[in-house]
């Protein structure tokens, strides 16, 4: 018997100041995809993460695993945004901030999601002093803290080195393997997205292309979606491809 999609997007429509930022979109994600949302700047992104969050105002038809999205469904999908604002002289270390976000504290589970991020050692630094790739990981291990279905995460590598860029790849993919973790990342890193995602959504302000990532993500489609193929970026070739599915 077929699982139900958890999630399913038909129709949906964002206008912003007057202005069409998503026009009927359509696509499905089953459980355990790793889909990534690729486009030009503008192209509605961002939008897209934040209308399945409610965030925006749509219309169209949004649902988690065949049912319309409710506060208490909202709770399965963690979130992270492109700009998590901060005051970075906040004196407060790792812990405490992962305990903020729990209304009733569990230990067990904030140790477990730090150690799962590499930070266990950072443990009693303060936020401020963490390198861009230890905050992405850290505000990774936050959204995870509700123990979410659905991971959306806005470019979640931006401003990270190479190596970090990895970790938290390596990291997820993880997520998906052992905890079935569904993962949507919005990425302007097409080798990322050839290395680690088994759908792509391609978006233009309208869908250019949806489907399994090795399938419908070729040179034609990314000169279509960027108009020009060098402004994607393209640097597939020589990574292992370490989290393809069926």
């Amino acid at each position: 018997m077929a699982s139900k999609p958890i999630l399913q997007v038909k129709n949906l429509n964002v206008q912003l100041g007057g202005h069409d930022v998503l026009r009927d979109i359509n696509f499905t994600i089953e459980p355990g995809d790793i889909a990534a949302v690729i486009g030009p700047n503008g192209s509605g992104k961002s939008t897209l993460l934040r209308a399945i969050l409610g965030l925006v105002p749509h219309q169209g038809d949004i649902t988690y695993a065949g049912k319309p999205i409710t506060p208490r469904q909202l709770q399965k999908i963690g979130y992270v945004p492109q700009y998590f604002e901060f005051d970075r002289t906040l004196p407060i270390a790792l812990w405490d901030f992962m305990r903020l976000w729990q209304k009733k504290y569990d230990r067990k589970k904030i140790g477990k999601l730090l150690d799962h991020f590499n930070l266990i050692p950072k443990a009693n630094i303060k936020i401020g002093n963490l390198s861009g790739g230890q905050l992405q990981r850290l505000f990774i291990a936050r959204a995870l803290l509700n123990d979410p279905k659905v991971l959306l995460l806005d470019e979640a590598t931006a401003g990270v080195d190479v190596a970090g860029e990895e970790d938290i790849h390596e990291i997820i993919g993880h997520l998906n393997d052992v905890h079935k973790l569904t993962v949507i990342f919005i990425s302007h890193e097409i080798g990322a997205v050839y290395d680690y995602s088994t759908k792509v959504l391609c978006l233009s302000n309208k869908l250019v292309c949806f489907g399994a990532t090795h399938q419908v993500l070729n040179k034609q489609v990314l000169a279509d979606l960027f108009l020009d193929t060098h402004l994607a970026a393209v640097k597939h070739g020589g990574k292992k491809h370490k989290h393809h599915h069926a």
